[in-house]
């Protein structure tokens, strides 16, 4: 793991990764995981902040496994209590401590 940033972007959805290795725009993953074709979202507990939450954990860990068993409670307790109407930041400070503070119900 690197550290890295995701930042979205309340107007265009999309959500940069900031990384020592250099900054992308965070891809949908939908070949791995399909619930929302039309983009991300947060701040509440539909499609686009479940795929948000899939995409996120599957590019930090690189890890489809860890994405898969722990994304809907990631969407639930991080990505649906961001504010839908604006930018968020999370860090992989706040990544990891998800995982840290849940350590006997998550799956890494």
């Amino acid at each position: 793991m690197q550290q890295k940033i995701y930042k979205g972007n309340k107007d265009t959805r999309e959500v940069l990764v900031i990384s020592l290795k250099g900054n992308y725009l965070l891809p949908l993953y939908l070949d791995f995981c399909y619930h929302s074709p039309t983009g991300f979202n947060w701040g509440y507990g539909g499609s686009g902040p479940a795929q948000l939450a899939f995409a996120i954990l599957y590019d930090y860990f690189s890890d489809k496994d860890i994405a898969f068993r722990n994304y809907q409670q990631f969407k639930w307790e991080v990505i649906s209590k961001l504010k839908q109407d604006e930018e968020f930041t999370l860090t992989d400070q706040e990544i990891l401590g998800f995982f840290f503070e849940r350590k006997e119900t998550c799956n890494v």
